[in-house]
């Protein structure tokens, strides 16, 4: 295995523009992100996912992930 395969198995997986405006709505619902929901998984949305991981006690990462938007669901975000 090379160096950039390392690197591939480690890098975050990409998601879809709107998944991730769908991630930062359910954020933005239930007051975790401040900034803009363009679609852009930036330095805001993963400062607010990690607020809402600590706020409620689940392993802190950072990343958009489809468990995220389960506890987002399980937290009754809304992405409208």
């Amino acid at each position: 295995m090379s160096a950039a395969d390392d690197a591939e198995a480690s890098a975050p997986q990409s998601y879809s523009r709107e998944y991730v405006i769908k991630i930062q709505k359910g954020l933005y619902s239930l007051g975790f992100l401040q900034g803009a929901i363009d679609g852009v998984p930036g330095a805001q949305t993963e400062r607010a996912i990690r607020q809402f991981e600590v706020f409620n006690n689940y392993r802190e990462t950072g990343e958009i992930t489809p468990e995220l938007y389960d506890m987002l669901l399980a937290a009754n975000a809304s992405f409208e």
